[in-house]
């Protein structure tokens, strides 16, 4: 019995290990997709713009995430524990959490709510 399972190991062994010793190729880099060279004033320029932007948007993200959980967990209690009425209300607290130097940068919006 215990020599059966030890062959029965060995041979299980030996298929895996060809698939897990295959080298991977990883992908081309298009250089024209290269970021130009730093620019630390403009980065925090971005930087400082986005703490201050998060020192107001994040506490209001917090509360209408806290609203939306609750409320949400209400509908969905009220609809006899029906999910989708609950995913209705939470899918107004999707979107970004933070404003990032990034969005600053690239002048885009932080996303609150649904995507349309």
């Amino acid at each position: 019995m215990m020599r059966r399972f030890l062959l029965s190991l060995v041979a299980t062994t030996l298929l895996i290990l060809p698939g897990i010793s295959v080298p991977v190729r990883g992908a081309e880099q298009n250089p024209q997709l290269e970021v130009g060279p730093p620019q630390p004033v403009r980065e925090l320029g971005a930087t400082l713009v986005a703490t201050a932007l998060n020192s107001v948007y994040v506490p209001v993200r917090f509360a209408l995430t806290a609203t939306a959980a609750v409320v949400g967990g209400c509908v969905g209690l009220i609809n006899g524990g029906d999910a989708d009425a609950a995913a209705a209300v939470w899918a107004n607290a999707d979107g970004d959490a933070f404003v990032t130097p990034d969005m600053i940068e690239h002048r885009r919006w932080p996303r609150l709510g649904r995507s349309r």
